[in-house]
C-alpha cells in the first residue's frame, strides 16, 4: 500500500496471560517468576498490575532456566526475535534514531 507504515509487529508485546499461553503454563506462574526471580526480563511497559514483555525475551528466559518450551509452534522463538527487531527498528526510525 503506498504510503503505508507499519507501526508494530506481532507477537511481540504481551502481558503475563498471553506469555503463558504461548509457553503452556499459567499467567501466575509468569507474575511468580517476574516478581521473584532476579533474573527474569523487565517489563518494557509497566502500569499498575500490568506488564508487557517481549516475547522473546520471555521465551528465552523459560527455555533457559525452566527447560519450557513454547507450545505454539517449534518456529516462535525465531518469529518473535524477528518481530522484535522489526520492532526496535520501527521505532528508532520514527524517533530519528540510527542503528
Amino acid at each position: 500500500i503506498p504510503g503505508a507504515h507499519m507501526k508494530e509487529s506481532a507477537p511481540d508485546y504481551v502481558n503475563a496471560t498471553e506469555a503463558a499461553a504461548y509457553l503452556g503454563i499459567t499467567r501466575q506462574m509468569i507474575n511468580k517468576s517476574y516478581k521473584n526471580s532476579d533474573d527474569f526480563p523487565s517489563p518494557v511497559h509497566s502500569t499498575g498490575r500490568t506488564q508487557l514483555w517481549h516475547l522473546f525475551d520471555v521465551l528465552t528466559h523459560y527455555e533457559k532456566k525452566a527447560n519450557v518450551k513454547a507450545s505454539a509452534s517449534e518456529g516462535l522463538l525465531e518469529i518473535s526475535k524477528e518481530t522484535l527487531r522489526v520492532n526496535v527498528i520501527n521505532q528508532a526510525n520514527e524517533h530519528n534514531i540510527h542503528i
